[in-house]
């Protein structure tokens, strides 16, 4: 389904009733800017590297990292109150797992490959 998803728009990739999408090879930033904009959201330099990270580690771990992960990463790679949990919310006010893993495409933290392979499943979609 890849081929349809580099110019896919939201009405037409498969998701599940809360709109996460049900397959993450249909992810394409032109989707998450979608996904973004329908949480209320604009994908600023910090929102979108917090995109592309979960989007990486997903992809080199076959999971969603936990909260703490990421945090720990962040406080890395930017200064300390940058990595707090309540500058997280900031950006993502509904929640990391609701609005940053929904709009990377994959589901909500702690889902994993099976996660979404159920809610595939639960939504009837094979293959």
């Amino acid at each position: 389904m890849r081929a349809l998803a580099e110019f896919a728009d939201l009405e037409i990739v498969a998701r599940d009733p809360e709109g996460y999408l049900l397959d993450p090879s249909d992810w394409t930033p032109r989707l998450a800017a979608q996904l973004a904009a329908e949480e209320g959201l604009e994908l600023t330099d910090e929102r979108w590297y917090l995109v592309t990270y979960i989007r990486d580690y997903f992809d080199e771990h076959a999971g969603i990292p936990e909260t703490r992960l990421l945090l720990l990463h962040l406080g890395k790679e930017w200064v300390s109150a940058r990595a707090a949990r309540r500058y997280l919310y900031r950006l993502f006010p509904e929640g990391y797992s609701r609005q940053a893993c929904k709009i990377a495409g994959i589901g909500r933290a702690g889902d994993g490959r099976r996660g979404i392979e159920d809610r595939r499943q639960s939504a009837g979609v094979t293959g």
